[in-house]
């Protein structure tokens, strides 16, 4: 299963000069990024989450005592680096509640010219961590995320999504992994809207997604907001583009796993 997004481009967001962001790079280098959870309002909102949806069932018996979701980032391309961290739990707090301040994933390098690498993302049932996505270019990115938790009967329960997201207003929603505006690859082998991909991670016996859409619009009337729901079933090529919103609005997006039925 594939989810598509769009991060525009008055989402730049430049690393700032403050230490606290030395882990994102260079002070100054160019990039775009998503919205904390708990933070801005001006730009795609992308959270690691285990809370279930309104109307939708907690099935905690299935996981094991203490157990904990982990969620991984593999088979990362684009014409950038990316960059997943967690922000401060209290922002409003914080002297920088924008810097990374835990869990973290990247493919570039930090300001003293060490790989960022990563850390485990490990989180409790029931919970939303305040973080942010980043590109250091335009373009589109494709990564795949793996969650995994540990059930009570010893098993351990795996299920994947295929993320792409075209950063800026000039990236086709349809390009390839690793394009940018004005330039394709069409023999990109790890794109998954090609049927023959290998990497496609579509399998329908895995589980499927529901993706929430909250848009909030402000303007000198008052504030607006509207909500979309989409249900995605995974298999070979299937994507769900979440629209969001018009410049100026505000838009978190929560994809939880569903558990199948039985008959």
């Amino acid at each position: 299963m594939v989810l598509g997004f769009r991060l525009p481009a008055h989402a730049a967001y430049p690393v700032p000069d403050a230490e606290a962001y030395a882990w994102l790079g260079a002070a100054g280098s160019p990039g775009y990024a998503t919205e904390g959870w708990l933070t801005g309002s001006s730009a795609v909102k992308l959270s690691l989450s285990t809370r279930g949806v309104a109307g939708y069932d907690y099935h905690d018996d299935l996981l094991a005592d203490g157990g904990r979701i982990s969620f991984a980032f593999s088979q990362v391309s684009g014409p950038g680096d990316v960059a997943f961290y967690q922000l401060p739990d209290l922002p409003f707090l914080s002297p920088e509640p924008n810097a990374p301040a835990g869990v973290r994933f990247g493919t570039g390098v930090q300001r003293d010219g060490t790989p960022q690498g990563s850390t485990p993302i490990e989180l409790a049932p029931r919970t939303t961590i305040n973080d942010r996505f980043r590109f250091s270019a335009v373009g589109m990115y494709c990564l795949t995320v793996t969650t995994s938790a540990p059930l009570s009967d010893g098993a351990t329960a795996n299920a994947s999504v295929r993320l792409r997201v075209a950063v800026g207003d000039d990236i086709a929603s349809d390009a390839h992994c690793g394009d940018t505006p004005g330039h394709t690859d069409p023999g990109d082998p790890t794109d998954p809207t090609d049927p023959t991909d290998p990497t496609d991670p579509g399998d329908p016996s895995v589980a499927d997604w529901l993706v929430r859409a909250v848009t909030s619009t402000r303007s000198r009337r008052g504030s607006t907001r509207s909500t979309e729901w989409t249900r995605c079933h995974c298999g070979p090529g299937t994507t769900c583009p979440v629209n969001p919103g018009p410049s100026g609005s505000s838009t978190t997006i929560w994809s939880s796993p569903c558990r199948i039925p039985s008959n």
